[in-house]
């Protein structure tokens, strides 16, 4: 799945530019193709974006892009709450602003 992303997401292609994005056709596939819920699909990509990322594999605008359009199939999901996805989620939103409008440290970084 990430190597699938990584043809939709290019790292240096700015997101609004992207030719593709991931659709809910792409989660059912995966959901189908893997035998598992949507619930632990999006844990396990947001598992494998978060070590990806913290091993420097994964850049953070391409963890980031991935999480923001998963964002929406998880929250048309019902049954188990991916718990990974919302933490992991919530870690590259903390990357997306500058924190108390302190310019001098990169967001990414915190």
């Amino acid at each position: 799945m990430i190597g699938e992303l990584k043809m939709f997401y290019k790292d240096g292609v700015h997101y609004r530019t992207l030719d593709r994005h991931l659709t809910e056709e792409d989660v059912e596939r995966w959901v189908a193709a893997s035998g598992w819920s949507r619930s632990r699909l999006f844990d396990e990509i947001a598992a494998r974006l978060a070590l990806g990322f913290n091993g420097s594999e994964l850049s953070f605008e391409f963890c980031d892009a991935v999480v923001n359009d998963l964002f929406g199939p998880v929250t048309n999901t019902s049954g188990l709450r991916p718990m990974v996805f919302w933490e992991v989620n919530s870690a590259f939103d903390e990357g997306e602003y500058y924190h108390d409008n302190n310019r001098e440290e990169d967001p990414v970084d915190l």
